[in-house]
């Protein structure tokens, strides 16, 4: 230790023994809730709101997850991740209607029909039960389009 002699402010440097925390960024959050549709359980990268509401749909009753994300892009500007849940032993939720994940299958006009085209939801919901199918000739000429018996 030094001997000071004669009275003053002295500064003495130690090496810390002490290790700082990094700055870690605070814009990366993680949302779990109900929402009408889209991956059940998996942790999807959302990097704004209208990204949100292409996979998980939009605002929900009984549900404050939309409303969750919205606010945070609105404040944030940042990332986050959301996970989609349901209540996995209610059947009358909305979110777990078994009619949306069932396939529906097309088909052909022959004499014997057989099944050309199957149609599922992409991910459980009632909002699969709104889901339309327009089937159409794979064609740019028009003369072939309107010559097509139907």
């Amino acid at each position: 230790m030094p001997e000071y002699l004669s009275p003053d402010i002295f500064v003495e440097e130690r090496e810390s023994t002490r290790h700082t925390i990094e700055r870690v960024s605070a814009s990366v959050a993680a949302f779990m809730g109900i929402a009408e549709r889209g991956p059940v359980g998996i942790p999807i990268l959302i990097t704004s709101f209208a990204q949100f509401k292409r996979i998980f749909g939009g605002y929900i009753p009984n549900s404050y997850l939309a409303y969750a994300v919205d606010g945070f892009f609105k404040k944030v500007k940042g990332r986050c991740y959301v996970v989609r849940v349901v209540h996995y032993t209610d059947i009358t939720d909305a979110a777990t209607a078994t009619c949306a994940t069932s396939l529906t299958t097309l088909t052909d006009r022959a004499a014997t029909p057989v099944e050309t085209l199957g149609v599922k939801a992409v991910s459980p919901g009632k909002w699969g039960d709104d889901i339309s199918v327009k089937i159409e000739v794979a064609t740019n000429n028009p003369a072939i389009h309107f010559k097509m018996k139907v």
